[in-house]
């Protein structure tokens, strides 16, 4: 029965994070884009998942 309530609270924040996404739109040039879309392809990412981890990764270098 435990398991299951972890489930469905992972499942619940999950939920939650998700509805708290705001869409962004960034304009790049074309050879940063395709730098970022290789990147992505070597990493095995989608182009919206390597640019959240490049943000987030920024963001964490610029607080320590």
């Amino acid at each position: 029965m435990q398991k299951k309530q972890e489930k469905v609270d992972k499942l619940t924040e999950e939920l939650n994070y998700q509805a708290n996404l705001v869409p962004m739109y960034v304009k790049i040039s074309p050879e940063v884009k395709q730098l970022v879309e290789n990147q992505a392809k070597i990493e095995r990412r989608t182009l919206a998942s390597m640019v959240e981890v490049l943000l987030r990764d920024g963001c964490e270098a610029k607080r320590a």
